[in-house]
């Protein structure tokens, strides 16, 4: 084992120093494909070395993070910001147990340790004991009120434990909160946009419900909460170019589907479905769906050959994105067929279908 490794945290076990060796080396290995080696003990003052592994830490080298963290606490083994950071290396990796103790140790250092108290939630979480976890969401909510993260797990944590009303309270609250929209160290994107997200999932999920007992007002009311979050949500991403985020738009994408199929049970207006196909087109128009009712919608309400050579623009379009949509072909062979006719028969066939 690394001598040197070896003398940075004391206190702990040999496994987690074990632990914390290859965890250094894996990410080591992986950040920096030209390193096959331990690094050199890292020097400077508790302060410089802190300061470098905060740094490290915000921009995610947490190869390097990690062995400041350890660095920091062989010189000073009370650092609570340092055991903190190293705790969350080690949740990270689902090493929990030996999270915890470090966290114990920052938090009879400094038991207002807001950091901890999250990290501690977090735990208790994965853990599968959520009301642990919401008492220590609970707690730093009640010292720090705009803390998005902590209000937005929290509302996790509720909405598991079907406290919806709580749930959806923290989830406005942490939206409200942040106000920066920055994505913060080992997430994918700010809490706005989660909570967000997560507000309309809930409003989805409470709509669910009512369907199933039959309160289709209600559900589609709820629905419709959903709907404008999750759109919240998409949009938010969008104008933060979060190229790589997908999950808000592929939940609007569903949450429009739903509605369409349940406004074609209530047959509602042909406007109303079409203004719903027409939006699913533009968030994602390689997706055949959209084009696919759209075409089908339009060419049952068509009352002009303009409506028809716009059903068969759709139906080409929804074929092209897929060659195998039976719908899709058949439907455009129908609309071609139609538009081969005369002036008059079109004419003659409009009124006799008209509604």
């Amino acid at each position: 084992m690394n001598a040197w490794l070896r003398k940075r945290l004391p206190e702990l076990s040999e496994a987690v120093l074990f632990l914390l060796i290859t965890l250094s080396l894996g990410w080591r290995l992986v950040n920096d494909s030209s390193a096959h080696y331990m690094p050199e003990p890292p020097q400077g003052s508790v302060a410089t070395l802190l300061q470098r592994a905060d740094a490290a830490y915000d921009r995610g080298d947490l190869a390097q993070a990690g062995v400041l963290y350890a660095e920091v606490l062989r010189l000073e083994p009370e650092n609570v910001q340092a055991a903190v950071r190293l705790a969350n290396l080690l949740h990270r990796n689902s090493w929990n147990d030996n999270a915890m103790a470090l966290l114990d140790r920052a938090l009879k250092a400094d038991p207002n340790h807001l950091e901890a108290h999250l990290l501690r939630a977090k735990i208790y979480r994965d853990e599968g004991e959520s009301e642990l976890a919401a008492q220590e969401y609970e707690l730093v909510v009640a010292q720090d009120p705009d803390n998005a993260e902590a209000l937005y797990y929290l509302g996790t944590t509720y909405q598991a434990q079907r406290q919806f009303e709580k749930a959806i309270y923290a989830y406005v609250a942490s939206a409200n909160a942040d106000k920066d929209l920055i994505t913060p160290p080992f997430e994918r994107v700010p809490f706005g946009v989660q909570a967000r997200l997560q507000l309309g999932r809930t409003y989805r999920q409470l709509a669910g419900y009512q369907f199933q007992y039959g309160n289709m007002k209600d559900g589609m009311e709820l629905l419709e909460l959903g709907i404008e979050e999750i759109r919240k949500a998409a949009k938010l991403a969008e104008y933060l170019k979060l190229t790589d985020y997908r999950e808000a738009h592929h939940e609007l994408m569903a949450a429009l589907q739903q509605k369409a199929q349940l406004l074609l049970r209530q047959r509602a207006r042909p406007q109303e479905l079409l203004a719903i196909y027409e939006e699913m087109i533009q968030l994602d128009p390689e997706d055949p769906y959209g084009w696919r009712e759209a075409a089908q919608l339009i060419y049952q309400n068509a009352r002009s050959r303009a409506d028809l050579e716009k059903a068969l623009e759709y139906f080409n379009r929804a074929f092209e994105l897929d060659p195998g949509d039976l719908d899709a072909h058949t439907g455009r062979a129908a609309v071609m067929q139609d538009l081969a006719r005369s002036d008059e028969e079109l004419e003659r066939i409009f009124a006799e279908t008209a509604p």
